[in-house]
């Protein structure tokens, strides 16, 4: 069994898409929390709305170590329709996700 870790960037008014609008700022505290949470990843789930941001956003992202990372490792996206973009490493799957099991 694999561990789920969840990670969440929002600003105080709650918003979490557009990465590039809200974070001004980027210091190397950050740098270093963003660094030890990749560091235990080697899968990233996403759904259709943050996939379709974050594929749109990561051309142009130069945030280390997030960019060398987002961009190389797998990526399972949770998706009714077709995402509108593409982005190496992904694999589409329809559906909710199943849940775990109940045993009697």
């Amino acid at each position: 069994m694999r561990q789920v870790v969840a990670y969440e960037l929002l600003s105080l008014d709650g918003v979490a898409e557009h990465p590039d609008e809200f974070i001004t700022e980027f210091d190397h505290a950050m740098q270093e929390n963003l660094g030890c949470v990749i560091a235990t990843q080697d899968t990233v789930l996403l759904g259709q709305r943050t996939y379709d941001d974050w594929a749109q956003f990561r051309p142009g992202c130069d945030i280390e170590p997030l960019a060398s990372f987002i961009s190389g490792v797998e990526k399972f996206v949770m998706a009714s329709t077709v995402p509108r973009h593409s982005w190496s490493n992904t694999t589409v799957t329809g559906g909710e996700p199943t849940a775990p099991s109940s045993q009697a």
